[in-house]
């Protein structure tokens, strides 16, 4: 009886495919790749890291966002381009196609009822509003302001990510799943609602008024239009844009009433004898995504009690802003701290929440009917004593893992200070990363800095 109940487990693990998936999660695979750079050791790291996403399958989006941020910390500027390049292959840009995708995921949901096979990612929209910004950032370190300009003005996709999200849930809360007969929705939807982590979710969502919208891509977005056209009306709607998402930022409303002057009135932003210093700081890591089993009733058989695990954001605390003084001929003008722009995690856990009703309903469709072919297969087996203990084997082997797959490699905090100086040469002073900018008449210089542990570098610093 031992060598058939062992036998039955072997055949289950063959029809269960989570028996066989051994490979680590996401935030494990770029674990080494955050130490690597919070070290200073990533030359060593760079190849197995890239190894580890090249490939064309269902890791492919979300590869290319993760190596191309990657190579972008290490100023591999040209590959970051070309990696952040093929992720935007993945990115709907227009409401009719995200509808042709939300089809195809309810297809897919239907189809990985009777299989295990993992779904392709798909890039959410706060993560889109990053790598355009990102790539805006990588044709001006090429002194590209042209190209720039047009990755920047990409930033509006990400609305159509969030349509996908939501009409995604409302298609699927609107389907009859038969399947859904054999569980007891209220109670999933209580113990979903009533856990801890849920409700750090919940809190963390509540931060941020949606995920598509990024206070880092608009202002950066309003500084190269300012910067590529004399027209200011892109500017200044880019730059509005920016305060309505963080009106308590002291410098981004300073600079929108700054511009809002200029543009209602036709004149300069500047005065002839002054420009712009604008310093764009990035600090820690984004929080990866943590997973939770919700236990569920199973009504049939005696499959009884068993768990869908289900992806949530833990509770954190943000990274410090960062100290910069302001030197002229070697005698301090100004110090002052940089201000909060995007709470990255805040944004990641509004698009999760966005996603939930669909992920959930998936999570309960795909377990339901792994659990009916495990009762099925050990029933007509004949095998008793398997029959005996069939809910503790049904739960060994038709639970699934959450999926934990999002950018990591993003900051979980972006800062920005911002103040016009007069014309000439300073020496800046942040946290303690010391730099030398020149200052332009009616110009703006940018200075990009991403810090993350012993790695603290200036990755950009541009008069535009």
């Amino acid at each position: 009886m031992k060598t058939k109940s062992y036998s039955l487990l072997l055949l289950l693990c063959g029809v269960i495919s989570s028996c066989t998936t051994f490979s680590g999660s996401h935030p494990d695979k770029v674990d080494n790749a955050k130490k690597a750079i919070e070290t200073c050791q990533y030359k060593p790291t760079e190849t197995k890291f890239i190894k580890t996403f090249d490939n064309d399958g269902v890791d492919a989006a979300i590869g290319f966002l993760e190596t191309g941020r990657f190579e972008q910390l290490i100023s591999n500027t040209t590959l970051s381009q070309k990696k952040y390049t093929k992720a935007t292959d993945y990115v709907a840009k227009s409401e009719a196609e995200a509808k042709i995708r939300v089809r195809n995921i309810l297809k897919d949901t239907q189809a990985t009822l009777l299989s295990d096979k993992e779904r392709y990612y798909y890039i959410t929209d706060y993560e889109i509003t990053f790598l355009y910004a990102y790539q805006a950032l990588n044709y001006l370190k090429q002194h590209d302001l042209e190209n720039a300009t047009v990755s920047i003005r990409n930033l509006s996709y990400a609305q159509y990510a969030t349509f996908q999200a939501k009409d995604l849930a409302t298609q699927t809360r609107d389907t009859n799943y038969q399947e859904l007969s054999h569980v007891n929705s209220r109670q999933i939807s209580s113990n979903i609602s009533n856990s801890k982590q849920y409700r750090q979710l919940a809190t963390i969502a509540s931060r941020v008024r949606n995920s598509y919208e990024n206070a880092f891509g608009y202002y950066l977005e309003a500084i190269i239009y300012q910067s590529y056209d004399t027209d200011l009306n892109n500017a200044n709607l880019s730059m509005s844009n920016a305060f309505r998402v963080v009106p308590d930022n002291p410098y981004v409303s300073a600079d929108y009433q700054q511009i809002k002057k200029a543009f209602d009135s036709g004149g300069n932003i500047y005065p002839q004898d002054q420009g712009k210093l604008v310093i764009i700081y990035e600090s820690g890591w984004v929080e990866p995504l943590k997973k939770i089993d919700i236990p569920k009733t199973i009504f049939f058989q005696q499959a009884g009690v068993q768990k869908i695990s289900l992806p949530y954001y833990g509770s954190y605390n943000l990274a410090q802003n960062a100290d910069i003084q302001i030197f002229k001929d070697n005698k301090l003008i100004d110090h002052g701290k940089s201000a909060l722009l995007v709470d990255t995690t805040a944004m990641a856990a509004k698009s999760l929440s966005d996603q939930y009703p669909a992920i959930v309903t998936r999570e309960v469709l795909r377990l339901v009917t792994k659990t009916a072919i495990s009762v099925a297969a050990i029933s007509s087996s004949g095998d008793y004593a398997a029959l005996a203990a069939i809910g503790t084997s049904i739960y060994n082997l038709a639970t699934t893992e959450a999926d934990q797959r999002s950018w990591n490699l993003l900051p979980k905090n972006v800062d920005l200070f911002s103040k016009n100086l007069a014309v000439g040469k300073y020496t800046l002073k942040i946290n303690n990363k010391s730099t030398t900018v020149t200052l332009q008449p009616q110009k703006i210089t940018l200075v990009w800095l991403t810090k993350e542990g012993c790695y603290e570098q200036i990755l950009l610093n541009q008069v535009l």
